[in-house]
């Protein structure tokens, strides 16, 4: 069989060189060379077949936070401890402070009796940023480990503290970890609270209600009210109530946000603070000039605008379950069509503290709160009463620079024929 190979393979060589030597010779050379090169790459060629069918593979990269998160993962598994190559860093934009993970390279960490080969390998682009891809083989088709890997940090994310993503050009950064804010840190009259909790609430039990209608399943609430009354305190509460992060989208690039949500962090709530500030989102009456061409040009640009940030709030491109909140010192300055129903489903005003929210107030800082005392400081908001607080003023100053008791009042006791006139002390 062989011999016969060699005499087809001479006659081939023949007829291309045409009785050349030379040509069959160079012929001849070729052939050899390319045999041999295929015959030494055919044990490789197999090996890599057989570890794609037999092996499953993740990659993570640090362009994503979970990057970081799985680096936590694997340094809590106990082999992963005992890496002879490590490395320290910060994690995503100073998030995660100083951690220590596995080093480049290649390393085997066991969890429980399941073998993972994992790598972790960098590449630095044109720009100062270093690409970091994290790669885990494991044996099998298997998912279930990288399913509870998934799990893990599920659970231990709901253990962290909520995360504030502000985009800046072309990506989402990531602020250091801020506390959670419950809502009843919130200076909030007891009805806009009990309204704001039962909007949220209605709106997470109601997605197959929005889906049947063919609604579309999102929820914009616009918060309104004077500086330092809270309004971003309160969204860090209602993040922290719905169990999501933050997203803070630029007011000046709002007319992106579309493209910005494309490129978004999941889970998060999505924050426009002071939206009166963009231009595009005022009365646009309002902001005629005095001269009739200046009036003119105004309304056509400002109406270009406009129609911009629409769209990008419920626009074609709906993002579904997504949670809008918008802010602004100065309502009245907003077009009317960006807050008609539709696009604001819920318009809170956050204003000055009352006497209700003032006790509550104090009451998260001092013990023994007295009583029967009535607020006087009609434009107190919680950032003067915090400053304070800061400032080591005692409750006794606080309430007397801001509180009086309750003024005594004298009402007629009809029970009695010459009656006297007895005390009653009335807020």
């Amino acid at each position: 069989m062989i011999q016969d190979f060699i005499r087809h393979l001479n006659q081939l060589v023949e007829q291309v060189s045409g009785g050349n030597q030379m040509i069959a010779g160079a012929v001849v050379l070729w052939a050899l060379g390319t045999s041999t090169y295929l015959l030494k790459a055919l044990p490789l060629r197999l090996w890599f077949h057989l570890k794609k069918q037999s092996t499953t593979t993740l990659d993570i990269v640090n362009d994503d936070p979970v990057f970081y998160q799985v680096a936590e993962w694997l340094q809590r598994q106990p082999s992963a401890s005992k890496s002879r190559r490590i490395k320290l860093g910060n994690g995503y934009s100073n998030m995660h402070g100083t951690m220590k993970s596995i080093g480049y390279g290649t390393h085997l960490v066991w969890v429980g009796w399941i073998p993972l080969l994992v790598s972790l390998n960098k590449e630095t682009n044109s720009t100062y940023k270093v690409r970091e891809t994290i790669t885990i083989t494991k044996l099998g088709r298997s998912h279930k480990v990288f399913d509870s890997l998934a799990e893990d940090i599920k659970i231990n994310e709901r253990e962290v503290q909520r995360r504030v993503y502000v985009h800046t050009g072309d990506y989402w950064g990531v602020c250091p970890k801020a506390p959670i804010r419950p809502f009843d840190t919130i200076a909030l009259p007891r009805k806009e609270k009990e309204l704001l909790i039962k909007t949220i609430d209605d709106f997470v039990k109601s997605e197959d209600w929005y889906v049947e209608r063919a609604i579309p399943y999102q929820l914009s609430i616009l918060l309104h009210g004077p500086p330092g009354t809270g309004k971003t305190s309160l969204i860090k509460a209602i993040g922290d109530y719905l169990g999501k992060h933050l997203a803070v989208c630029p007011t000046a690039s709002a007319t992106s946000l579309p493209k910005m949500m494309m490129k978004a962090p999941t889970d998060c709530i999505y924050v426009i603070e002071d939206i009166d500030s963009n231009s595009a989102s005022c009365d646009r009456d309002a902001e005629k000039e005095e001269s009739e061409i200046e009036a003119i040009a105004s309304v056509y640009t400002g109406g270009s605008q406009v129609s911009e940030l629409l769209n990008a709030i419920d626009g074609l491109m709906q993002h579904h379950g997504r949670v809008l909140i918008m802010t602004t010192n100065h309502p009245e300055k907003l077009d009317p069509a960006m807050v008609r129903p539709g696009r604001v489903d819920l318009s809170v005003e956050v204003s000055y503290l009352d006497t209700e929210s003032f006790m509550s107030f104090l009451g998260r800082f001092f013990d023994d709160v007295p009583t029967g005392l009535e607020l006087i400081n009609p434009t107190l908001t919680g950032a003067e009463l915090q400053q304070d607080v800061l400032r080591g003023m005692k409750l006794q100053e606080i309430t007397d620079k801001h509180a009086m008791p309750c003024l005594p009042t004298k009402i007629p006791d009809h029970n009695k024929r010459n009656s006297s006139i007895t005390p009653s002390y009335m807020c």
